[in-house]
């Protein structure tokens, strides 16, 4: 356990922020025109200044000793600390022991994460004192030699933006000494990064040179014992530990590279996701992985390629670009590398429109052409970032909405790119050596839950005692039991709904308590009562099921030839039956539906309403918003233009190709998804867990478009996709947000990357209807499309057969509505409580994070819920209660690890033990079978149906 090694780590100073911490400022990376000054070697010659080497035009490889060409960049130099006068286990912010240019001994230039401190010594003693001075250099066009300065020791500068214009050492003039050997400062006392800082004894000095202080001064002694201000930062420990507070405007971003690996990434990551999207088993590819791949491939091509430049138009500088355009712009920067993820993750999951397209070419006969699905795929999902750009004011400015997940990225950006990461001395691992190990050994480990034994991950440990109990079963069992066994060993299942080393603690307890409460106590109620008949069908389960006990058989209530609903034979067939937990799902979503609006309205109204009445400044503002607006914002005619732009190239998809859906009806679905965005949105950016609205959209649909299950699949597309999209965009924007994407080239980036995506993934779909047995249960390749049928059967159940008469009133499940009722008002008491209680915790009481945890069961089951809170609790309460420190430095690496590692292991057994001899590949013995043979498994019910059916003999 990271946390718990007490004495196994140093006292070090980390990038955690701590009461008894003094703080400087933190560097950020691969800064250009940053250089350093490096110790006398242990044989007492004198390296010099080390500049970093120049780029020989035309060749990515540097040429060491050639001269820096600083150009026009302003750069800080800190200069500090000779080993004689500092503790040995000390190493200054910014530098490392060890090694530099093959020697031993003396500070070595580095880079440190966000929060970097030096320690003060405990009460009673003088604070430790490290000899540093800090001078400015504004615009040095002077190309220095290795051979031009001598100097005793130094650290890194820290970027260009960390001082203000009058910041470090205001005042101080810096020039160059006669003989060409030396810089000279006057006047060196002043504030730093904002912070007052006490007089240091310094003199003023026309021509005092840093190399060669008077005497009695050791290259200026500073004491610690300044003013306890911290710089400022964000006032979240989160955004603290994961994102710098600091930025470098001139740091290239949109370079040729970002954009090639941002655009390969969007249509191959999509592409395959398509692909996985079509086929079972398979796995998904995620943003993590993005991450880590785009590292090498962006190293790789600042290695090789040239650096020949252009100028870049006028139009595309106002669009955020660069003032030139080069195929190599220097080393890749972690600015790039966000950008890629920012393009990544917009483009990266399958578009729900798939579903629809293959649908009407199989099951309702209807091919779409090719330019019908090219405008109906790109508009229904890039029309969100329309509503992203009205909705960043609320969900991307705002310090308070710190999207979790989004740190747990920046965390594992942040440690690839900090090549220089403290080693923690002898006692404390560094974090890209933690984030190497721990994803090394995730791979490693699941090899056993995931083939050799899988029964590890389904660890129904009592149910192999009983299998043939059905109570035993459905109490504990993991595949249609209630999974009160409590624990598993597979990540991928610890982590379905989402890392609990990312989820806040108190979200995690909100949907453990909701859990508990809504399936391990009212479910068993419910069923070992026969509420609905439940009694005959398994208690966990999200199938639809006639009054005989078997899976609902559509063809049954449906005429195939004109895939109309037949009345009389849906009366001589059987209603529609949900076991207990789907029911439980669909009381949760409706719920949820009112849950959201009333908690949005009570929570976030006041601030809301005065976002709304001064838009363009924001009410919570923090660092990074501040270091933000040194960049061209997208203005808001932009967001509303593409808007409108697509909300008409949508009525042309639904009026043009005869999709039976009226325009009102469209408007309908638009509006039903963009109501739900900010709600959503709070949801989402606080907890990690995003809500669903298919439930609601689907009883909408089938209520005003009965009949038309081809329009009600159509409505859905929109209302869903539209909604899902501006969740991904938003996400994108606040990304560049942490990482200072200047927000015109993220605004031109997601949008190309998503229309690339959609392309990409339209020609996988395309090739894959063009073999003989596409989606059919037969097809030899496992592309049998089960998303596609889940979808077809819920447009003819919600279509045809209609809500009205399941919802309806009369209907078996028209008591469900009420759930509507209860999920408003559950809000408004939780907030008079509050209001009436207000130091008794009732505030961390959140109704939609409760019922949005609850729409994952079915298929989730208590084994995935218990142990995400067991996880959660030993991170995200006892580590960071405990271990805060060590908690702020390792936590989202270890949870970036731990994801990074099981994906790439899912993805290497799905394409070497898998794909090869149709996914026969398989190890037979006892740990993969026991799990499999217990009525948990076979999906065993309390009751057997009796041969008449159960239930009524006449329904609605």
């Amino acid at each position: 356990m990271v946390f718990g090694l007490g004495k196994l780590f140093s006292s070090r100073p980390s990038a955690a922020i701590d009461n008894d911490k003094a703080q400087l400022p933190t560097p950020s990376y691969n800064q250009p025109g940053m250089f350093s000054f490096l110790p006398p070697t242990r044989d007492g010659s004198n390296p010099g200044v080390h500049f970093p080497p120049t780029l020989a035009q035309g060749h990515g490889r540097p040429q060491t000793g050639d001269p820096a060409r600083l150009g026009t960049a302003r750069s800080d130099l800190r200069m500090g600390t000779a080993e004689s006068n500092v503790n040995p286990d000390f190493v200054p912010r910014g530098a490392s022991r060890g090694k530099h240019d093959g020697q031993d001994g003396g500070f070595v230039q580095g880079v440190v994460q966000s929060g970097a401190s030096i320690r003060k010594r405990k009460s009673g003693r003088n604070a430790v004192t490290t000899h540093v001075l800090t001078t400015q250099i504004n615009e040095i066009r002077n190309s220095v030699h290795v051979s031009d300065v001598d100097v005793e020791a130094a650290v890194p500068a820290p970027a260009p933006s960390v001082f203000s214009d009058d910041g470090a050492w205001s005042g101080t003039t810096v020039k160059k000494s006669n003989d060409g050997h030396a810089w000279s400062t006057s006047d060196a006392q002043s504030t730093l990064a904002g912070t007052e800082m006490q007089s240091y004894g310094l003199k003023k000095q026309e021509d005092y040179d840093p190399f060669d202080p008077p005497r009695g001064v050791t290259a200026t002694t500073i004491d610690l014992n300044y003013t306890d201000e911290p710089d400022e930062d964000s006032p979240f420990p989160e955004v603290r530990a994961s994102v710098s507070n600091f930025d470098d405007p001139d740091m290239p971003v949109a370079t040729f590279r970002s954009i090639v690996i941002g655009l390969f990434f969007s249509a191959f990551f999509g592409g395959l996701n398509c692909f996985f999207y079509l086929r079972y088993p398979s796995p998904i590819l995620s943003p993590p992985i993005a991450i880590i791949l785009a590292y090498p491939i962006g190293k790789a091509m600042a290695w090789f390629l040239p650096m020949k430049s252009w100028r870049t138009p006028r139009w595309l500088r106002q669009l955020g670009f660069s003032n030139e355009f080069s195929f190599n712009s220097g080393p890749f920067n972690i600015k790039e590398h966000a950008l890629i993820l920012i393009m990544t993750n917009t483009a990266i999951g399958p578009s729900y429109a798939i579903s629809y397209s293959i649908a009407s070419e199989i099951y309702y006969g209807r091919k779409p052409s090719v330019l019908f699905d090219i405008l109906f795929w790109v508009s229904g999902q890039t029309i969100g970032l329309g509503v992203a750009g009205i909705a960043r004011r609320f969900l991307v400015w705002p310090a308070g909405v710190v999207w979790p997940q989004i740190l747990s990225y920046c965390t594992l950006m942040n440690t690839l790119h900090a090549e220089e990461d403290e080693d923690g001395g002898k006692r404390e691992i560094a974090r890209n050596r933690l984030l190497l190990y721990v994803a090394g050994g995730a791979f490693c480990w699941y090899f056993l839950p995931g083939f050799l034994f899988q029964a590890l991950s389904y660890f129904s440990f009592i149910c192999w005692m009983a299998p043939n109990n059905i109570r035993v079963n459905q109490l504990f069992g993991v595949s249609t039991g209630l999974g009160m066994g409590i624990l598993t060993f597979d990540w991928s299942q610890i982590a379905y709904l989402g890392s609990p080393l990312v989820v806040p603690w108190w979200a995690i307890v909100n949907i453990s308590v909701g859990f508990a409460l809504v399936y391990w106590f009212l479910a068993p109620i419910l069923y070992y009562s026969n509420a609905w008949n439940t009694a005959f069908l398994p208690l966990m389960d999200a199938s639809l099921y006639d009054r005989f006990g078997s899976g609902y058989d559509i063809s049954n209530v449906l005429d195939m030839s004109t895939l109309t609903f037949n009345a009389t034979a849906y009366h001589e067939y059987s209603p529609i039956y949900m076991p207990v937990g789907y029911i439980l799902v669909y009381a949760s979503c409706f719920a949820l539906t009112m849950a959201l609006l009333s908690h949005t309205v009570l929570y976030h109204g006041k601030d809301m309403w005065r976002q709304l009445r001064n838009p363009h400044n924001p009410i919570d503002e923090d660092v990074h918003l501040r270091l933000m607006k040194q960049y061209d914002e997208v203005p808001d005619w932009w967001y509303g233009s593409f808007l409108v732009f697509m909300t008409l190239i949508s009525i042309f998809v639904a009026t043009a190709w005869g999709t039976i859906l009226p325009v009102w009806a469209l408007l309908l679905a638009l509006f039903i998804g963009f109501v739900y965005v900010i709600p959503g949105g709070y949801v989402f950016a606080l907890s990690t867990q995003q809500i669903v609205i298919n439930t609601l959209v689907q009883l909408i649909s089938g209520h005003v478009m009965p009949g038309n299950a081809i329009g009600g699949m159509v409505f859905k597309t929109y209302a869903m996709v539209s909604q899902n999209s501006a969740m991904q965009f938003i996400q994108g924007l606040k990304i560049g947000h942490y990482m200072k994407v200047p927000p015109r080239t993220n605004f031109i980036m997601q949008l190309l990357a998503t229309t690339i995506s959609m392309l990409a993934q339209l020609g996988v779909k395309n090739i894959i209807m063009s073999t003989p047995d596409a989606c059919l249960r037969t097809n030899t390749n496992h592309l049998t499309c089960p998303q596609v049928r889940v979808a077809f059967s819920s447009s003819i159940i919600w279509a045809l057969i209609g809500p009205a008469r399941v919802f309806g009133k009369g209907g078996m499940y028209n008591p469900l509505l009420w759930s509507m009722l209860i999920g408003f008002l559950l809000p408004v008491l939780c907030w008079l409580a509050a209001k009436r209680w207000p130091n008794r915790g009732i505030n961390y009481i959140n109704i939609p994070v409760m019922l949005t945890g609850l729409t994952f069961a079915p298929p989730a089951t208590g084994n995935n819920y218990s142990s995400w809170m067991v996880v959660g609790f030993i991170f995200q309460y006892w580590g960071r209660k405990n271990y805060f420190r060590r908690w702020s430095k390792y936590n989202f690496i270890v949870s970036g690890a731990l994801d990074v590692g099981t994906a790439l292991s899912i993805l290497f057994m799905f394409f070497t033990l898998q794909l090869p001899k149709n996914g026969t590949i398989f190890v037979n013995w006892w740990g993969n079978n026991v799990f499999a043979n217990t009525l948990d498994w076979m999906g065993g019910s309390l009751k057997v149906a009796p041969e008449e059916g159960f239930g009524p003999t006449s329904w609605k």
